[in-house]
């Protein structure tokens, strides 16, 4: 809670999601949409912030990160570490998470606020705690650059190259495509489409029902019969 999420993904997207300094500004998750050093779309969602003790007119709130916890393709953990205590908000993030059985998800931890911390040997304590975090500030722009490298390595494992075939009036699966997918190869056959292209686990399962099939670097043999005359 009060972490910074909302700041970064203003900093990231170039949006302007309401930033307060108090808890619980965000309740319905929020989703902008940036881009990757290799120029790839991504869409980053704001949540509510995670504590112990929910208040229970929150609950409903809450449920909707769940949700988005739940179909998301990497986790950034964003960490206020000019906070006291900091770690055992850390612990509650993580508790929470294994609750959700969402701890075999790809993370980046982001610890934010590093322009207020005072001292240089903070920040050296911070990497030693956290080897593969990233030290940013989300108001100051700090750290941005490493984070989005970071996050882009993490997604790499996420993504898939697939065989793809979709009636040409399935307009919205053909813009999902070529809007968040790399196409290697695009023909049209009868009233369908022939798609080939790399794409995020989330958007293959959902489209299964055009037959999604997994491309396999391995030639398939084929076994020739001989002509019966």
């Amino acid at each position: 809670t009060n972490s910074g999420k909302s700041t970064l993904i203003n900093s990231l997207s170039g949006s302007n999601l309401k930033v307060e300094d108090k808890l619980f500004v965000t309740l319905d998750p929020a989703t902008r949409k940036t881009k990757l050093p290799s120029n790839q779309e991504v869409l980053l969602t704001d949540t509510v912030g995670f504590i112990r003790y929910l208040p229970h007119h929150l609950i409903t709130a809450f449920r909707a990160t769940l949700e988005e916890v739940a179909e998301a393709d990497v986790l950034i953990i964003v960490l206020d570490v000019s906070r006291p205590k900091w770690q055992v908000r850390k612990e509650v993030v993580f508790q929470t998470l294994r609750q959700l059985q969402a701890m075999d998800k790809p993370m980046v931890v982001a610890l934010n606020k590093i322009d207020v911390l005072g001292k240089d040997f903070e920040r050296s304590r911070l990497r030693q705690e956290f080897p593969k975090g990233v030290l940013i500030s989300a108001l100051k722009k700090r750290g941005l650059d490493e984070l989005m490298k970071r996050l882009e390595e993490s997604l790499a494992g996420r993504r898939e190259t697939v065989k793809l075939l979709i009636p040409q009036q399935e307009g919205t699966a053909l813009a999902c495509i070529r809007k968040e997918g790399k196409i290697f190869r695009e023909e049209y056959r009868n009233s369908r489409v022939y798609l080939e292209a790399e794409l995020g686990k989330a958007t293959i399962r959902k489209l299964q029902k055009f037959k999604v099939v997994k491309c396999s670097s391995t030639p398939v043999k084929r076994k020739i019969l001989p002509k019966v005359h």
